[in-house]
C-alpha cells in the first residue's frame, strides 16, 4: 500500500508547504494556483495531523466560496492528491457517523465540509453578520 502521492508544485507552492507558517500572504496573479497548490496540500495536512479540528474558511462572500474557491480546493484534492468524495471527505451535508467526530460538534452541515479524519471546514461569509458564530476560532499550528 502507498501512503504518498507526489505532487508538482511551483516553486510558491512549495515555499508555502515548505515554511508552514502560521500566516500566509499570497500577492500571487489570478490563477496563480493560490487556492489548490496553496490552500489544498494545507488542508490535507491539517487533517492528517490535527484529526478532529474545526477551521474557518473565509472569503467576502459564500457565492465566491461556492463557486470559485472550495471547487479549486476540491479538484485539487481529488485530481492531485486523489481524495474520493463520499470517501474521504463529504460537502455540505452530515458525513457519516462511523467517521470521527470534529471535538467541537456541529448541528449544521450545509456551510461544511467534513474530512474522515473528523475536521470540519467551516466556510465563512464576510457579508453575513454572525457566520462566524458559534465556531471555535484558533489557528492551525501544523
Amino acid at each position: 500500500m502507498i501512503d504518498y502521492k507526489e505532487v508538482k508544485l511551483h516553486d510558491s507552492q512549495a515555499m508555502i508547504q515548505i515554511i508552514n507558517a502560521n500566516t500566509t500572504y499570497c500577492a500571487w496573479a489570478r490563477g496563480g494556483g493560490k487556492t489548490g497548490g496553496g490552500i489544498g496540500p494545507r488542508i490535507l495536512r491539517i487533517s492528517e495531523v490535527m484529526p478532529r479540528c474545526q477551521i474557518l474558511l473565509f472569503s467576502d462572500t459564500y457565492e465566491r466560496l461556492e463557486t470559485r474557491i472550495v471547487p479549486n480546493i476540491i479538484n485539487f484534492l481529488q485530481d492531485k492528491l486523489g481524495l474520493v468524495e463520499d470517501v474521504d471527505f463529504v460537502k455540505y451535508k452530515k458525513p457519516p457517523e462511523h467517521w470521527a467526530k470534529p471535538l467541537i460538534p456541529l448541528d449544521k452541515f450545509e456551510k461544511v465540509i467534513s474530512f474522515s479524519s473528523g475536521m470540519a471546514l467551516c466556510l465563512v461569509s464576510l457579508r453575513v453578520e454572525g457566520s462566524a458564530n458559534a465556531f471555535k476560532i484558533g489557528r492551525a499550528h501544523v
